[in-house]
């Protein structure tokens, strides 16, 4: 890999452990200053200098082509901005030594990784477009600050980035793989299991889509806590509707896709909640989806 050089005044202002630190040496050529564990980091470029902040404590380290592609591209924006930018990207490391639940692993390993591949039809970001049109028309004001749950390589991101050029959106997502190409998109990077992630602040749209439909039944609960802790103001779900639970075989695999009123079952969770609009996306209309149901919900205290 060739080196990024910045400066003979580049320096990495706090880092993360060795193999972590080793790295930064091999995209940077900068110099390494101390080896503290993290999980939490905070890319800054100022004046020709990469600063790392960090808190907390790796549990395991986030694989190295992840760092390599994370930081080459943080390079690739302070030498295109010459040292004038002060934030490159943001991005949360919450690994765990195992997952809870057989579906997580599933999504965080091979088949998550091979999902990517499925995920990048330029037609499915022209889908987006349509559908996220329809959601922001029925808001009484264009969201500035998002969430998504389950973001994979970003493409509802790039959508919501069309959409609302001047939001501020942030993805959580449990593969590694998936997070680096994510990471290209600009957003804020989340990476860890929507079960177990601490999301510190909130949003004014909070969504998942397509992704309560592969969580364990029996852990809905909290990722509807998630969602409406996380939310200062909407809550969009847009996922395969069913009015009563039912499991399917997805991709010859039980256990892995569930359909269900998800919607409803947060509104009668939080009763503060209240249903603004719903729409379909059938698979063989104009800007098609995978016949995906959107509801549109609303704290009514917002």
């Amino acid at each position: 890999m060739n080196r990024v050089k910045l400066t003979k005044e580049s320096k990495v202002l706090g880092c993360g452990d060795r193999g972590f630190s080793s790295v930064l040496g091999e995209v940077t050529g900068a110099e390494v200053l101390g080896f503290e564990p993290v999980s939490e980091m905070r890319i800054v470029a100022e004046n020709n200098r990469l600063q790392l902040l960090s808190s907390s404590i790796w549990n395991r380290a986030p694989g190295r082509s992840f760092l390599i592609g994370l930081l080459t591209l943080a390079y690739k924006k302070i030498l295109k901005s010459k040292g004038k930018i002060s934030v490159v990207i943001r991005y949360r490391i919450l690994f765990m030594t195992k997952f809870k639940t057989d579906q997580e692993k599933f999504w965080a390993e091979e088949f998550g990784t091979d999902y990517i591949g499925r995920n990048q039809d330029p037609a499915l970001l022209a889908a987006n477009l349509k559908m996220f049109s329809d959601v922001f028309a029925s808001c009484k004001s264009s969201p500035t600050n998002i969430l998504e749950l389950g973001a994979n390589i970003g493409m509802n991101v790039k959508s919501l980035q069309l959409l609302a050029p001047g939001s501020e959106v942030t993805a959580v997502e449990i593969n590694s793989d998936a997070c680096s190409q994510l990471a290209k998109t600009g957003c804020n990077v989340i990476q860890g299991s929507i079960l177990e992630v601490d999301i510190p602040n909130t949003f004014d749209f909070v969504f998942t889509k397509g992704v309560l439909i592969h969580i364990n039944p029996e852990e809905l609960g909290r990722v509807y806590d998630v969602m409406y802790k996380s939310s200062s103001r909407y809550i969009m779900i847009a996922e395969y509707y069913n009015p009563s639970p039912v499991g399917v075989i997805y991709r010859g695999i039980p256990n892995r896709l569930f359909k269900r009123d998800f919607a409803g079952e947060m509104l009668d969770k939080f009763t503060d909640l209240r249903l603004v609009d719903y729409g379909f996306c059938y698979h063989r209309g104009n800007f098609a989806q995978d016949d995906i149901t959107w509801f549109l919900l609303e704290k009514s205290n917002a």
